[in-house]
């Protein structure tokens, strides 16, 4: 057995076709302390360190590994675990229902849910009442699913476990963000921050009824807020792993063989000082002027890239900009206590 694994360390070291890439000792031979990372909840960080000590594609497939222990649905998969033929038809079909066009029908449902009633006020209870019959006649997201199957396009397995998955990826991620993101604006040395995009919301908009994501999205402020947000807070910060196709790849000018598991890791990418200057600082005017920007904006990329690229981006950046618009507009915040 010692033996044994000898020959598998020296194997790992100085043999395999990865051994020429540096990296911890144990990193190398053992998945050990990336496992121990996960489960603590610092990979980001362990990660980010390994790249600080050893400074330094397209048609990927998600890797299998990381589906996790939940059973499958016999002869279907998800859209980000489906293979390329699979994956481009499924893409397709369930790329209407995250469209600019389909979400802006639904934005009058977003903001039924996105803020709470208490923040208006004590509503009278026949609102109630008019909301539900007034969702009914509003294409909801599930409409949009369903008329795929109708079309043929997708099957019921398929929009199953598809609308499964797209309930799950969005329960935590917006919300999460957002608590991020309004963490940095309410600090007291990013106060200036807060109160020049507060300006920059009242005095584009002369009633809540204009507060519509098409003049929203206008904002340069806010958005430059809204990424330097992602930057600081990207909802998947260990990345989107991918597998190396058969015959290998050539990843900046490194030839990787096929198999091997790839990935960038969005939070290490975004807070090196490589890609950012100062980059634990909080610094939207940074993503104002792009075309002269000193700082790589383009290691941004927190709904990852290409056709496998997060397909809610738009639901994403939407949700934020209304419930950024409406909160600011309404309502003047800061920190609870010594929060």
């Amino acid at each position: 057995m010692a033996a044994y694994s000898a020959c598998i360390v020296l194997y790992r070291l100085y043999f395999h076709p990865l051994a020429k890439y540096p990296g911890p000792l144990l990193a190398r031979i053992s998945p050990i302390p990336k496992t121990l990372s996960l489960l603590y909840g610092r990979i980001p960080f362990y990660i980010k360190a390994c790249h600080d000590n050893r400074p330094g594609h397209k048609n990927f497939q998600k890797d299998p590994v990381h589906v996790g222990s939940v059973k499958s649905v016999r002869g279907v998969t998800t859209i980000t675990m489906a293979n390329d033929v699979d994956h481009a038809r499924q893409r397709r079909a369930l790329s209407h229902a995250f469209s600019t066009k389909a979400l802006l029908e639904q934005e009058y449902i977003f903001l039924l849910w996105c803020i709470p009633n208490r923040i208006h006020g004590t509503r009278q209870s026949h609102l109630d009442y008019s909301r539900e019959k007034i969702m009914k006649h509003h294409k909801d997201f599930l409409y949009y699913l369903m008329k795929q199957q109708d079309g043929g396009q997708l099957n019921l397995d398929e929009v199953i476990v598809n609308g499964a998955l797209f309930i799950i990826a969005g329960t935590e991620t917006t919300a999460g963000f957002l608590a991020g993101l309004f963490n940095q604006l309410l600090r007291p040395n990013n106060r200036h921050i807060l109160t020049r995009l507060i300006v920059e919301i009242r005095s584009n908009f002369a009633s809540d009824a204009d507060l519509r994501f098409e003049e929203l999205v206008k904002l340069p402020y806010l958005t430059a807020v809204i990424e330097e947000g992602l930057r600081i807070f990207p909802s998947a910060p260990i990345g989107f792993v991918r597998t190396v196709p058969s015959g290998g790849d050539t990843i900046s000018g490194h030839f990787v063989p096929e198999g091997s598991t790839v990935s960038v890791c969005m939070w290490a990418a975004t807070h090196s000082e490589r890609n950012f200057k100062d980059p634990y600082v909080f610094r939207p005017e940074r993503w104002l002027d792009k075309e002269n920007a000193t700082d790589k904006l383009g290691a941004s990329n927190a709904f990852s890239l290409g056709p496998r690229g997060c397909i809610g981006r738009n639901l994403s950046y939407i949700e934020i900009r209304l419930i950024m618009g409406k909160l600011l507009w309404h309502n003047d915040i800061e920190m609870a206590g010594d929060n």
